[in-house]
């Protein structure tokens, strides 16, 4: 396959630099897992789909290249290496290459064979941060009617609910210019405001409420039968599942009558099943949140990396009754919107999170980015388009991420590290959350002691800290533990299972603790 990075003239100049921002948080932490772990390509991302109509391609490529000049976080470079804090640079122009395949000579079968070929050294080509913008933009052509688009870019750059805006734009431009009509589009807000609403946050009162919020926490919670070897990249493997047709009507109806979201429903859900199979009553894990700020005006129009990944509190004791618990649950994510800007990494230092590494991850997928009826063009002209079998593949450095997919049949889409989560520990997984939610449904009084978990899910073991496979020898060492603290300039907590990995190595027991953000 083509690098079409080299296709890009020398695009850095001074003259074609509009701004210099600083990373946000989450862009941090992304940068820091693309460098430490390059083989395993985190957060890259793929959205492929059909186009069902007649093409003109020149104006699809015309389309696509006005989206990017619309938005300044399509044409950003990122720049890290011999400066003290890594940068984005936003260019003034930059010609985003579409490159284009006429596959109609080939049968059916081995256009598909070729057409995943592509995805695959694509997918293995990566992105170097460090050298051009982290997109890319394949088209392939393979009925005089019918195309496929390969979009790939590097979760840096975009969250879910902007691909589905800069996707809409692209369809809408795309159809102006078919019809020779002039393109209208809402006058697009430029990531950089976000920025800078983000350096005015008080990072004081943030980091004082996730203290309040994570006090007193302290058992380690970890998915039953992860065993995570540092040593091995990451391969991901999918596992979709949809619940029934009657459980998914009864959530939305349980939703509405607690006054609750169906992401706290979910959340509560796993908290519980957390809990019981680690045997404790107060659980953390992680869980995205969209981080669009309703003060910014026009942000739900704005393209760019908003999410960020919060703590998510279950105190599942067992004398509470479920429509309490998920209520109280509902009214602490309330309050912790206003704080959910807070970096991870701060919020781990100050808390007990942080002598744990967390092997998973909770993500409501809360845009409409699948819904392929969203994307289609008009049936105005003979330019008409249907986008068809639309499909977005990715994975983040956790061991497992678990998409909620909401719908009339609500859906789980699980992406687990293949070698530190077998299969059937994921199909237990979701039979247990299955059935918590089965049996809250029916009886939303139900206690937490009440509600009883699938027999497959007790025969699972509990590892109880990361990384679970240690070194084969370990010398006899000094008993007391070593105090270490690592200060960095950005995310340094997936270091940990590293050190302690070394130390058992050497019989030694350290006591890691993470200095606060950007203290170098």
């Amino acid at each position: 396959m083509p690098d079409t990075t080299r296709l890009a003239p020398k695009t850095m100049s001074k003259q074609n630099i509009q701004h210099i921002h600083a990373l946000t948080p989450m862009q941090e932490g992304m940068l820091f897992h693309a460098l430490h772990d390059r083989a395993a390509n985190p957060y890259f991302e793929q959205c492929h789909f059909r186009l069902r109509g007649r093409l003109d391609r020149t104006l699809f490529e015309v389309a696509w290249n006005a989206v990017v000049q619309r938005h300044d976080i399509l044409r950003t470079r990122f720049v890290f290496k011999n400066i003290p804090q890594p940068r984005q640079v936003v260019l003034r122009a930059w010609q985003a290459a579409v490159v284009f395949q006429d596959l109609r000579a080939h049968p059916g079968g081995e256009q598909r064979a070729l057409i995943d070929r592509y995805k695959a050294e694509d997918w293995q080509q990566g992105f170097d941060l460090g050298r051009a913008v982290p997109m890319r933009m394949a088209l392939f052509c393979l009925a005089d009617d019918l195309f496929e688009v390969l979009h790939s870019f590097h979760h840096i750059l975009l969250d879910g609910w902007s691909v589905g805006i800069i996707h809409e734009e692209l369809f809408r431009l795309y159809t102006a210019l078919a019809a020779g009509e002039t393109p209208r589009l809402p006058r697009p807000i430029p990531f950089g405001d976000y920025i800078r609403w983000l350096e005015q946050r008080d990072r004081q009162a943030a980091a004082a409420y996730w203290r309040r919020e994570l006090a007193g926490y302290r058992p380690a919670v970890a998915l039953p039968g992860c065993r995570v070897d540092p040593q091995v990249s990451f391969q991901a493997e999918e596992h979709a599942y949809t619940l029934p047709d009657a459980l998914s009507t009864g959530l939305r109806h349980l939703a509405a009558r607690l006054r609750v979201t169906q992401n706290t429903l979910i959340q509560a859900a796993w908290g519980i099943l957390l809990a019981r199979v680690n045997r404790v009553t107060d659980v953390v894990f992680l869980a995205t949140v969209s981080g669009r700020p309703p003060e910014i005006a026009g942000v739900e129009r704005m393209v760019g990396l908003f999410i960020n990944a919060v703590p998510v509190r279950v105190r599942a004791v067992p004398d509470i009754p479920f429509d309490r618990l998920v209520q109280q649950m509902q009214s602490a994510a309330n309050a912790a919107s206003e704080h959910h800007h807070h970096p991870l990494a701060d919020i781990q230092a100050e808390s007990g999170l942080a002598q744990q590494q967390p092997d998973h991850i909770l993500v409501f997928e809360n845009y409409a980015a699948a819904d392929i009826s969203r994307f289609a063009t008009p049936d105005a002209n003979a330019a008409t388009l249907r986008v068809e079998a639309y499909k977005q593949v990715d994975h983040s450095n956790y061991p497992l991420t678990v998409q909620i997919i909401p719908g009339e049949r609500l859906g789980f889409n699980l992406i687990r590290h293949q070698a530190a989560l077998a299969s059937a520990t994921v199909d237990a997984l979701v039979a247990g959350v299955a059935a918590i939610l089965t049996q809250v449904t029916d009886d939303p009084t139900t206690r937490i002691g009440e509600i009883a978990l699938p027999a497959a899910l007790a025969a699972i073991p509990v590892v109880a800290s990361q990384p679970a496979v240690l070194p084969p020898t370990a010398a006899a060492g000094d008993p007391r533990p070593i105090e270490l603290v690592v200060a960095a300039t950005f995310t340094a907590d997936p270091i940990l299972p590293h050190l302690r990995w070394w130390g058992a190595a050497f019989g030694l027991t350290i006591d890691v603790q993470f200095a606060g953000y950007n203290q170098v």
